[in-house]
């Protein structure tokens, strides 16, 4: 990092900054992460299980209160989510006494990481 005087404060607001939902939204949007299968759980399959329990909720009417939500706040609660879930795959830190910022982010593939890493920084 360039320009700062190196306290303790400066690295410390960097890494917050770097952390911060407003960014990881950013990234978000501007790789489109909401239609990733991999940050996105609606996107995911169903499994055999969760299809059981699905038909049952429905048999009984539990659950239906996600339909009725309106799709503006059902689009915002999905990019949430996904925020939420990069901030569980993205990880920032400082390399002791230095002012270099580690960003890893581990996903499925080597190349997502990458990019998304780049993205942050």
């Amino acid at each position: 990092m360039g320009g700062l005087a190196g306290d303790t404060v400066e690295v410390n607001s960097e890494l917050q900054v770097l952390q911060s939902r407003g960014l990881m939204g950013k990234v978000v949007d501007k790789l489109d992460l909401v239609s990733d299968p991999e940050f996105n759980i609606a996107l995911q399959p169903v499994s055999a299980l969760g299809g059981v329990k699905q038909f049952i909720k429905s048999l009984l009417g539990v659950g239906s209160e996600r339909e009725q939500v309106p799709e503006d706040i059902a689009e915002q609660q999905t990019r949430d989510g996904v925020i939420s879930a990069l901030l569980r795959k993205a990880s920032v830190s400082n390399v002791r006494q230095s002012l270099v910022i580690t960003v890893t982010v581990e996903t499925e593939e080597p190349r997502k990481s990458a990019l998304i890493a780049d993205t942050i920084v």
